[in-house]
C-alpha cells in the first residue's frame, strides 16, 4: 500500500512515513551539496562531478597545481586537490567568472581540509563596475589560529582568534563569506558551527578602468619550503542572502 502526503494537503494519517514540506531538505536528500548553510538562492553550485567546469586553477608560481581527485570527495565522485609551489609563501586555488548578480547579499561557500603544512585559506570576491572595483577577502590563518579580513585600507584586521582546527586531510571544514553589495560592506562569515557578524565593515575599493565582471576565488597558501596540499569540494555561490 503506498505511503506519503495525500494530494489534498501536507498532513494525513500514515503508518511508516512522515510528510516533508521543505523543498530544500528534499534537494539535500537527493544529493545536493547545498546542505550546510541553506540561506540565499544558488547562482552556481558544483561538487566537481562534471569536472572543473567554469573553474580555472590559479597559482602564484610554478610548480603549483590543482587537479581533480577521487580520494576524499565530500559530495559526488570528485574533489579538487591543490598543491602550492613550496619555495616561497605562494598560493594555489580556483577562480571563476560568474555573470554579475543583482545587488544584495552575495555568498561564497566551500568545504576544505586543514593540515599543519598549510598557512592560509582565502575566500575572495571581486566586482569591477565601470571604473570602480570592490574586493572582499577573509582568510583563516592556521599558523596563528586567527580569522582575518582585508579592510577598506587594504590591511588585514582581526575577526576572531583561538580558532581551533583539525589536522586532517579530510574535508571536515566549511566556510562561507557573505557580502552586502548594496552598501559594499561585509555582512558575516560562517566557519563550521560559528557565525561572525561583520555588519558595517567596508570593502576594499580601488579605481579601475576595466569592463564589468564578477569574480569569485578560493585559495590555499603554504609556508616557504613546503609543498602544502589541500582539498576542496562543494563550492557554492549565492545571491539574495538575508
Amino acid at each position: 500500500m503506498p505511503h506519503g502526503t495525500p494530494d489534498w494537503g501536507l498532513v494525513g494519517p500514515k503508518a511508516t512515513t512522515y510528510g516533508l514540506d521543505d523543498i530544500g531538505e528534499a534537494a539535500v536528500r537527493l544529493g545536493s551539496p547545498h546542505l550546510w548553510d541553506r540561506m540565499g538562492d544558488v547562482v552556481h553550485i558544483t561538487d566537481f562531478s562534471e569536472g572543473l567546469g567554469i573553474w580555472g586553477v590559479t597559482y602564484w608560481a610554478l610548480p603549483a597545481y590543482g587537479t581533480l581527485y577521487t580520494g576524499i570527495a565530500r559530495s559526488g565522485a570528485y574533489c579538487v586537490r591543490l598543491v602550492t609551489e613550496g619555495v616561497a609563501i605562494h598560493g594555489t586555488g580556483l577562480s571563476a567568472h560568474i555573470p554579475m548578480p543583482r545587488v544584495g547579499g552575495i555568498g561564497l561557500e566551500y568545504t576544505f581540509s586543514t593540515r599543519s603544512t598549510q598557512r592560509f585559506w582565502w575566500w575572495n570576491m571581486l566586482w569591477r563596475i565601470g571604473t570602480d572595483q570592490w574586493e572582499a577577502t577573509v582568510q583563516w590563518d592556521l599558523v596563528n589560529d586567527r580569522l582575518e579580513y582585508q579592510g577598506a585600507d587594504g590591511l588585514w584586521h582581526l575577526l576572531a582568534d583561538d580558532v581551533a582546527w583539525n589536522d586532517l586531510d579530510l574535508l571536515c571544514n566549511t566556510g562561507k563569506m557573505v557580502i552586502d553589495s548594496v552598501n559594499w560592506q561585509y555582512s558575516r562569515f560562517l566557519l563550521n558551527d560559528q557565525t561572525y557578524l561583520m555588519t558595517g565593515i567596508g570593502l576594499r575599493y580601488v579605481g579601475m578602468g576595466i569592463a564589468n565582471y564578477f569574480q569569485v576565488r578560493l585559495e590555499l597558501f603554504g609556508p616557504a619550503a613546503i609543498n602544502a596540499v589541500g582539498y576542496v569540494d562543494s563550492v557554492i555561490v549565492t545571491q539574495n542572502e538575508p
